[in-house]
């Protein structure tokens, strides 16, 4: 028999039709691949009916337990006409007049959505309190109650009353989250910081125990902001948000100003900035200056550069750190960056010359004396050592060069004592010797070596060795913890296996940063936010609280 499948769906609010025209002597309908009107509701089995010639007419019977809806009615089997209509979950099946040249028209429409249907299984589990007989205000007004009491009424009556610490032990119900390691001490003490209840802590209560607290700054037109007069720690220093959140790490709390400092307090002259990866500027760095032989420090921007660190040291970098390694009393060795340089905090620990240089940087003076050294940082007493050490040779004796003279190269028994005119020799020989030695510890050899010296014209100090000042921290107004990126290759931020110059700066560029960090939400890269280098209690003479005063 020749049959029409008419499926009717919906496009845009409007029904269409699609026919399918098939050759069949039954039709099978259910949820399976292989029903000939295939329904995709769970509520229809695999092989949920067929419909089928019978006489004159069709009859149609179902091939489960599930039964079929006609018209209304729920059957088994029975006989189908035209004009009725068969329910299979949310499908509707409608038997329709043939056009000629075919025996059965079977028009399939789906009455209800997905959505729709499942909205309405929702609708039918869903049970209120009135379903079981409860009202909600009546159980709203008596959590309410039961909440005043539980946690209101009975630990005030306990903590003022009898119950004592009992009553101060339920304060813990009222705590939004959990308190910061610095203030873990008085978790319980909870009027230290709440003076006044429900309302926000007050700066007065922070103060009581952060006596002297640096302010932001000390230029009058930044003091002179509402933010920073009318300001509450509490703004940035956000309490009860964890062990290790009391500092508040928004970007925002810093770029409100900064974006437009020239707007703001433009005498203050401070270089704008809204974004690290965008507008960030290039780093500042603190550097030794000389005036009449005293250090200052000057700030120097390092770029466009080239800027240069004059510490009055000489210390090559590519020299001391040959990968083939440099000469030692001890043969060859490999330095390494941690041979000198040990991260402490944001700065370095000091260098020093008895702990780092002088393995291989002996302060010997007198090769057949090799365990005689002079003293470090000491330039005004090596005349009297070198003089007194070559007074005492000459005096001894022994000495076994051929041009001495024949007083000083006699051996002298223990107790024997030099004539006059030999005493004037021998002295007269360890002042020309310690003379020629002071040319060259000075000049040639031992200190020259390692710092800037100069011949002066006083006898008492003919030499002068210029005063060095190494660099603990290059940038000003910022911190940066070596520490935190120990797993780091040194390398990758300091070239300074290439560095030929002692007065290279080290220092890479703020491009060099932006590899690895980047803005709060930034993809692929840290988020590092204002705080993470800088901070705010930075002024020198201006304190929360109290009026600029020096320190």
């Amino acid at each position: 028999m020749r049959v029409i499948l008419r499926r009717t769906e919906s496009l845009g609010g409007l029904p269409v039709a699609t026919d399918e025209e098939v050759e069949l002597d039954r039709i099978k309908i259910g949820r399976g691949t292989d029903q000939d009107v295939q329904l995709a509701d769970m509520r229809v089995t695999l092989a949920h009916a067929e419909i089928r010639h019978q006489g004159t007419g069709w009859r149609i019977e179902c091939r489960s337990e599930n039964p079929v809806w006609i018209n209304g009615r729920q059957v088994a089997e029975g006989p189908l006409e035209v004009g009725d209509a068969m329910n299979f979950g949310r499908f509707r099946v409608h038997v329709r007049p043939p056009p000629p040249g075919t025996d059965l028209l079977i028009e399939i429409e789906e009455h209800l959505s997905a959505r729709q249907v499942e909205a309405a299984r929702k609708a039918r589990m869903r049970v209120t309190l009135e379903d079981g007989g409860l009202r909600k205000r009546f159980w709203a007004w008596s959590a309410v109650i039961a909440v005043l009491l539980g946690l209101l009424v009975l630990p005030a009556v306990l903590r003022y009353g009898a119950g004592g610490e009992a009553g101060a032990s339920l304060d813990r119900v009222w705590q939004a989250g959990p308190p910061s390691d610095s203030h873990s001490g008085f978790i319980h003490k909870c009027d230290s910081c709440h003076q006044t209840p429900f309302a926000a802590v007050r700066n007065d209560a922070c103060l009581a125990c952060h006596k002297q607290q640096a302010h932001h700054s000390d230029h009058p037109e930044i003091l002179a902001q509402g933010e920073m007069i009318d300001g509450r720690c509490g703004s940035c220093h956000l309490e009860h948000t964890g062990r290790n959140a009391l500092i508040a790490r928004r970007t925002e709390l810093c770029t409100d100003c900064h974006a437009d400092p020239a707007d703001r307090f433009p005498t203050a002259e401070l270089a704008a900035v809204s974004s690290f990866d965008d507008d960030h500027p290039n780093f500042t760095l603190s550097l030794p200056a000389w005036e009449n032989g005293e250090k200052r420090h000057a700030e120097v921007a390092q770029e466009p550069g080239p800027v240069q660190e004059v510490s009055n040291l000489k210390f090559p970098h590519a020299a001391h750190m040959n990968r083939e390694g440099v000469s030692s009393p001890d043969g060859k060795r490999v330095l390494e960056c941690a041979d000198c340089h040990r991260p402490m905090g944001t700065t370095f620990a000091p260098i020093r010359m008895e702990e780092h240089c002088q393995s291989c940087h002996q302060l010997d003076f007198d090769p057949d004396v090799a365990r005689r050294r002079l003293p470090h940082r000491l330039p005004e007493e090596v005349a009297a050592i070198i003089l007194d050490h070559y007074a005492r040779v000459a005096l001894t004796g022994g000495v076994a060069e051929p041009e001495a003279p024949e007083a000083v190269r006699l051996l002298r028994r223990p107790g024997q004592a030099l004539r006059a005119d030999e005493r004037e020799v021998a002295m007269s020989w360890a002042q020309a010797r310690a003379a020629q030695t002071m040319e060259d510890v000075f000049s040639r050899r031992v200190c020259v070596v390692c710092h800037e010296v100069k011949r002066t014209e006083d006898a008492a100090k003919p030499w002068d060795v210029g005063k060095v000042a190494l660099t603990a921290s290059f940038l000003t107004g910022a911190r940066f913890d070596h520490t935190a990126h120990r797993t780091e290759d040194c390398s990758r931020c300091h070239d300074a296996e290439k560095s030929k110059a002692s007065t290279d700066v080290l220092v890479p560029p703020l491009a060099n940063c932006r590899e690895c960090h980047g803005d709060p939400g930034t993809r692929g890269r840290m988020a590092t936010a204002c705080v993470d280098c800088h901070g705010f209690h930075i002024a020198k003479d201006t304190f929360f609280g109290a009026a600029a005063e020096s320190k």
